[in-house]
């Protein structure tokens, strides 16, 4: 399934105004279009994408027709017909900051990240206060590997807006990857300042701890994770930390005892 958006798209978006659609059928792609949307509502994602490909057989300069099916694409992991339906909606109108943000996450999809990074910053400079496409930057900073561009992004959400907690929690988590677990203890906890039941922040802290050999306050916060998620597909290995932990502190304590004996 997928649509074809390339045959002379520029040809017909040029010659739109002279070639303006019966009123008919500009009513029957709109009635198609608000069908999809509808049907996205109660995620029906395929047949929302029947009523927006017929909707563009009525008009195919339907923008919202266009987005809308790059949304129903994307929902159902069609990554790629979701990026020519973008494409094509771009076509129509370069200056909608969503497109170019729906684009660079599609490209972060098919791990893509220098395109990702691409859309992103166009997305960005035509919102420079568009957050959810400064955050996802970042994002697809760190996972192709740029890590200091990462770190920065990150930072700057933090310091323009302290309370937004994913800043916080992918900084920690960054810092975890380069072993720098001090310093994912004090993201962490400054994240848990914000919101105590963060629970990723209670098990990072924990895992830090414990990397840090600092198996007591490590505990500490391992039961508190599972406090707060005691249905976590995390417990089992919890469990299993606990154990390890509790063992190790009573063998280091009959250590002891043996010594000073």
């Amino acid at each position: 399934m997928g649509i074809n958006v390339s045959d002379s798209m520029a040809g017909k978006f040029m010659n739109y105004n002279k070639c303006i659609l019966p009123k008919t059928e500009t009513i029957k792609s709109y009635d198609h279009c608000i069908k999809g949307d509808a049907l996205m509502i109660k995620n029906r994602f395929f047949d929302a994408i029947d009523e927006y490909l017929t909707s563009l057989a009525y008009d195919d300069l339907n923008i919202d027709a266009y987005k809308g099916l790059g949304f129903a694409y994307k929902q159902v992991g069609y990554t790629k017909c979701a990026i020519e339906a973008f494409k094509a909606a771009k076509e129509i109108n370069s200056f909608d900051k969503n497109i170019y943000y729906e684009l660079g996450s599609c490209y972060s999809i098919e791990n893509c990240f220098c395109k990702a990074q691409k859309y992103f910053i166009k997305a960005i400079k035509l919102d420079p206060d568009f957050t959810d496409a400064i955050f996802n930057l970042g994002i697809a900073y760190e996972l192709n590997n740029e890590i200091s561009k990462a770190e920065f992004i990150y930072k700057e959400l933090m310091e323009n807006d302290p309370s937004y907690t994913a800043a916080y929690n992918n900084l920690a988590g960054l810092y975890m990857k380069k072993d720098l677990f001090t310093q994912a203890i004090k993201i962490f906890k400054s994240l848990l300042k914000i919101n105590p039941e963060f629970t990723r922040a209670h098990l990072g802290i924990a895992i830090a701890y414990e990397k840090t050999g600092r198996s007591s306050r490590s505990l500490r916060y391992y039961r508190k994770y599972m406090e707060l998620k005691p249905q976590s597909t995390n417990i089992p290995y919890i469990l299993d930390r606990l154990d390890y932990l509790k063992c190790s502190r009573k063998n280091k304590s009959l250590n002891l005892k043996v010594i000073s004996g």
